[in-house]
């Protein structure tokens, strides 16, 4: 079983090769299972153009992307800083659930790179006479292996849609047809 995890591990990361977000900052607590840490991670993407810019290219980006941009954008500093608040349906799932997410992520500027940064990421739990709690509830680290070694099956299902999720997010930044280095020159 474990190989075909490794196995299944490995093509992932090879169809994952562009993705930006790694999840390695990692703590072990007084059970000894290990957790990942999804808050503070953050990827350096590389696009070429002045912190002006970039940061014009992140605030079209912002307003093609999310249905209601005036309301995803909760901070910001002319070129320095942005900070939006987004939300995925149904981003973990499990075999008896999906439950709904919702994230905080800031930018930072500089020539050439953008610093995109997870702040914050919460899951909703709709109430049930099953569940004992219910609400947004922090996701700001996954128990990703159990005290033996072994890997919590759900802390690596959620870890891995987090990954593919927020990638998908900085590769359609990096390849958004506002950014000078992607024009469609064949109209």
């Amino acid at each position: 079983m474990k190989k075909i995890f490794l196995t299944f591990v490995f093509i992932l990361l090879g169809l994952t090769s562009y993705s930006q977000f790694t999840f390695e900052n990692t703590f072990k607590d007084e059970k000894s299972r290990t957790w990942t840490t999804i808050g503070g991670t953050y990827a350096v993407l590389e696009i070429v153009g002045t912190t002006e810019e970039l940061y014009q290219l992140v605030v079209n980006w912002v307003n093609e992307t999310y249905n209601n941009p005036e309301e995803v954008i909760i901070s910001q500093t002319d070129s320095k800083f942005l900070k939006i608040q987004g939300s995925k349906e149904n981003l973990f799932h499990s075999a008896m659930a999906s439950w709904d997410a919702k994230y905080r992520l800031s930018f930072k500027f500089k020539e050439n790179k953008v610093k995109m940064e997870i702040n914050d990421l919460e899951y909703y739990i709709a109430p049930s006479k099953y569940s004992i709690i219910s609400g947004w509830q922090s996701k700001n680290k996954i128990a990703t292996l159990k005290k033996n070694g072994k890997p919590y099956s759900q802390g690596t299902k959620d870890l891995e849609a987090i990954t593919v999720y927020f990638n998908m997010l900085a590769n359609s930044l990096i390849n958004f047809k506002g950014n000078p280095n992607m024009q469609d020159d064949d109209w």
